[in-house]
């Protein structure tokens, strides 16, 4: 029996035209011993049909769950760890990708790094038109990260089962409803664990048109509310407590507003690496 030092979740709904990429990204991979679990969260479109040739193709090594009815990206994460054997869990969406050599550089760092329970990567954001530039987070972030934004891009993450397991997952209630990976970092952090993010970009992170307008205002009130949960929890400083309003002003930002402030983000993250580069 296939006996996977890696596990890949990917929960998926509605992604037809690029989750076949994005599973190929992942057979592609020089790192060879893995398993991915699919989990379908009652996708309306083809993405159910798209994916089930990949596991005729090979069955021992993938695998599709299907739920009933949507039930958004926590719960459909949390039947993927349901039935996950690797010894490690590496995150993927549906229309994303990941650089060939990901898992390799990822299962490098946790193997020589064993006091780490996480490692992420930097990421190279594209869309339509082509590539936007690269997102990088801090190397080592602390628990104060959360209160101004989020310590590690989620899909990009590599993480012990074991820290998986003592976090007893991801919670899904209605408060991190597409905030699963924030209240996770929260307890991850109150947990006393720490992680590391690989500054060299290694995942692929779609974002188009359509994930500005995705953006919802009653996401946004969960959003500060987590962030007041982090600071309480976490024992923030009474200033970081300010940043509770930021996830509120920026949801009532137009979509254009927030496309310009992102590029701008980028090309500043941009012209930070070159002159790192340059030294």
């Amino acid at each position: 029996m296939h006996k996977p030092k890696v596990s890949v979740i990917m929960g998926v709904y509605n992604c037809q035209d690029t989750v076949e990429e994005s599973i190929e990204s992942i057979i592609y991979q020089t790192y060879q011993n893995w398993e991915l679990i699919i989990c379908d969260d009652a996708s309306t479109d083809g993405t159910y049909e798209k994916v089930l040739p990949f596991t005729k193709r090979d069955p021992e090594r993938i695998r599709l769950i299907q739920n009933k009815e949507n039930q958004k990206l926590a719960t459909s994460l949390n039947r993927c760890l349901a039935e996950a054997k690797g010894e490690w869990i590496a995150r993927q969406d549906g229309d994303d990708l990941s650089v060939s050599t990901r898992l390799e550089k990822q299962v490098r760092f946790l193997a020589t790094n064993p006091d780490y329970d996480v490692v992420g990567t930097a990421m190279t954001v594209f869309d339509e038109s082509g590539t936007k530039g690269v997102r990088a987070l801090a190397s080592e972030p602390d628990r104060k990260v959360l209160a101004r934004g989020t310590p590690f891009c989620h899909a990009t993450i590599m993480m012990k089962a074991s820290a998986y397991n003592t976090l007893n997952g991801y919670r899904s209630v209605k408060t991190t409803r597409r905030m699963e990976d924030i209240d996770l970092w929260i307890r991850f952090f109150a947990a006393g664990m720490k992680g590391f993010n690989l500054q060299e970009p290694l995942y692929l992170v779609r974002e188009d048109e359509a994930a500005f307008k995705r953006r919802k205002f009653r996401y946004s009130i969960d959003h500060a509310w987590l962030v007041l949960k982090a600071c309480w929890i976490l024992k923030l400083a009474p200033l970081d407590y300010m940043y509770v309003l930021k996830p509120i002003v920026r949801s009532c930002l137009s979509p254009t507003i927030m496309r310009f402030y992102h590029h701008r983000k980028l090309r500043k993250s941009v012209i930070k690496r070159s002159a790192i580069r340059d030294e």
